[in-house]
């Protein structure tokens, strides 16, 4: 499709190459990422033409890890040769989902690093941010419980067992997909907003 394709290759027609698949694949990783489709107001040929002769890439929110965003601007590059090779790109995926660390719902500590083998990184290196919220409850719940639900609980033992969502002093939701921190691939952070 049009909307994906690398400049270079639109302009000249020039033949598929791994740097022209790098750039496609930046734009889906933000597609993912955001859950938009790149220049969506636009037709394929026109966000084509506007990424090769304009230069205009989608823009990038607050809500990306810094070192992610990182990674997009350099698969961006309008040059073949500056962007990363795909194994570049999939060490820096796998170092930042290494680094992902979940603070507990409702804690206002900035200190809430967890142990590997906790339940809250198991989940995040399961799952990680794109778990759709229903499923991420669900295994929150079996691990926070140790059974599932399944097992005869009434919904009201499922109540008193496990207060969710948590709510903080002043009353607010405090919602655990939320509150995840990333820490930087490189030397910048993304802090979450509580």
């Amino acid at each position: 499709n049009l909307r994906w394709m690398a400049p270079e290759v639109f302009t000249q027609s020039t033949r598929y190459t791994v740097k022209a698949d790098v750039f496609s694949y930046a734009l889906c990783l933000w597609e993912l990422l955001t859950g938009e489709i790149p220049f969506a107001h636009l037709k394929p040929a026109a966000a084509a033409a506007d990424m090769a002769y304009h230069h205009i890439r989608p823009p990038i929110g607050y809500s990306i890890p810094k070192p992610i965003s990182a990674l997009l601007i350099r698969g961006w590059n309008a040059c073949p040769e500056g962007r990363p090779e795909f194994s570049e790109v999939v060490t820096k995926l796998e170092e930042c989902l290494c680094n992902i660390e979940l603070v507990s719902p409702g804690s206002s500590s900035s200190s809430g690093s967890l142990s590997p083998s906790s339940s809250w990184e198991c989940l995040a290196a399961r799952g990680g941010p794109g778990r759709s919220h229903v499923a991420a409850l669900r295994s929150r719940f079996e691990l926070d419980t140790g059974q599932p639900p399944a097992q005869g609980l009434s919904l009201d033992d499922m109540r008193r067992s496990f207060q969710y969502p948590p709510v903080d002093k002043n009353g607010y939701v405090s919602d655990p997909l939320s509150t995840m921190r990333f820490h930087p691939c490189s030397s910048s952070s993304l802090e979450d907003s509580s």
